[in-house]
Parts: C-alpha cells; sequence; structure tokens
C-alpha cells in the first residue's frame, strides 16, 4: 500500500468502471499496477474492452490452473494473433503486493513482474490508432464475471514503452509530479481518497476527468465499501524490515 487507500474488491460485485473514451494510445503503450490477493481463481484484474466485440481488447487476469498472470490483447479486427504472455514461475495467490507491467512496442511486448522482465515475445500487434474503449478494473467486460478479490494500486496507462529502468525507478512512487519522465502518461489512478464512488485520473497537472473511474457493487454506485484503509503496526507480530548503509 503506496498512499493512504488502494481499491479493495471482495470478488464477489464490487468492480471500477469507465464507460467509455480514448485512452491516448495504439500499438504502442505500457500499463502498469500493484496489486495482491489470496484467491486461487480465473479473476480480471482489468478489461479495456468496446462492449460490442473483441476489437483491440486488452485483457489481464490471474489464471487458477497454473497460478499466472495472463495478458491477452486483440488486434484491431479482435483476434488473438498478437500474442498472449503468460508469466513464469510467479505464485498470484500469496496475499502480498505485487508490481506488473506490460509493456506494447507494435512488433514485440514484454511483461514485468516485480521490476523484472518475466515473460517477452516479438510477436506484432496491430491495434486502431485511439479506439474509444470502456474500462473495468475487477471484472469480466459487460458478462459481469470473473470478478477479483483482493487490492490494486496505483494503475497507470502510458502511451509509450516503458524501460525496464523507468518501470523499476517508478513503481514505488505515487502522484504525477514525483514520476521520472512523466511524458506519455494518459491515466493515472494512486487511489488515495478513501472514500466517495469516483477516482480522479491524475495523469497530469491537472485531472482529465473523460477517464475518471467510477466504484460499483451490486447495488450500484458505491461510495465506501471498495476502499482500504492504512495498515497498522501492532508491537510483538508485525515485522518491520530496514535495509541501507550502516553509519
Amino acid at each position: 500500500l503506496l498512499g493512504a487507500s488502494c481499491l479493495e474488491l471482495n470478488g464477489s460485485d464490487e468492480y471500477a468502471y469507465n464507460s467509455g473514451t480514448t485512452w491516448g494510445f495504439g500499438d504502442t503503450w505500457t500499463i502498469e499496477f500493484w496489486f495482491k490477493t489470496s484467491t486461487d481463481s480465473n479473476m480480471t484484474l482489468l478489461d479495456l474492452h468496446n462492449d460490442s466485440n473483441d476489437h483491440n481488447r486488452i485483457h489481464i487476469s490471474t489464471v487458477a490452473s497454473s497460478n499466472e498472470i495472463k495478458v491477452l490483447p486483440y488486434d484491431k479486427d479482435g483476434y488473438t494473433s498478437g500474442g498472449t504472455l503468460i508469466s513464469s514461475g510467479f505464485d498470484f495467490r500469496d496475499g502480498k503486493w505485487h508490481h506488473v507491467a506490460f509493456t506494447s512496442s507494435g512488433t514485440g511486448k514484454e511483461l514485468y513482474i516485480d521490476g523484472k522482465l518475466n515473460a517477452s515475445d516479438s510477436v506484432a500487434l496491430d491495434r486502431d490508432n485511439d479506439p474509444t474503449m470502456r474500462l473495468r478494473l475487477g471484472r469480466l467486460h459487460s458478462s459481469s464475471s470473473e470478478h477479483f478479490n483482493g487490492c490494486i494500486d496505483e494503475l497507470r496507462m502510458w502511451n509509450a514503452v516503458r524501460t525496464s529502468t523507468e518501470i523499476r525507478d517508478n513503481m514505488f512512487k505515487s502522484g504525477y509530479s514525483n514520476l521520472s519522465n512523466n511524458g506519455g502518461l494518459m491515466a493515472a489512478y494512486d487511489f488515495d481518497a478513501g472514500t466517495g464512488s469516483d477516482v480522479n485520473n491524475a495523469n497530469a497537472s491537472s485531472e482529465v476527468g473523460a477517464r475518471d473511474l467510477s466504484l460499483y457493487d451490486g447495488g450500484g454506485l458505491e461510495t465506501s465499501g471498495l476502499w482500504a484503509g492504512s495498515g497498522t503496526f501492532t508491537r510483538g507480530t508485525s515485522t518491520l524490515n530496514m535495509t541501507g548503509a550502516s553509519g
């Protein structure tokens, strides 16, 4: 948990949603975020979809059968010929925070787990230049299934391929002004509000409201139940790890 709060989803009916806009990228992009879960299930972390077909879709999910993360991008005609990336040797169910970053250059893709390159390919991906898409976090597009049970934090979407150095340098930072090389940032959500049904897109010095998110549960807009509070330190049971040079 990097800031004051994060998105905390119950795995049954809670999710974040944008009803449709352009996101500022086509073939070249990076999507990154933090997440944690202890649930062994097929769950959707992020689904960028137009709710009509799979054209230009980007779907990031957990795979229960292999305990891995799968990133499935679709081309402009709705085919997966652009290649699927699945993490290797990574168990998402450990209840710990993990950082995921997925990059696409149009001619190849890379998947980073906790700042380290985990999987890659050299398969071309041909999306439309800047399609209008709906964004859901924690739920599969319009079918209302594959709900995510766990926490999501610091989601960022770029119209550039972030390098491994940029990913590592910024993965522990929060807030637009704190990010190095922040040009190309199309959407950013720190999930620090801790209350309310809106999540502001803070991808620049001023908010770009068309990319804001709304929070929902089975009863409609939700103002409090999807937020996590800051952790506590309990003497005798909590552990504090300190690293750095002595002196």
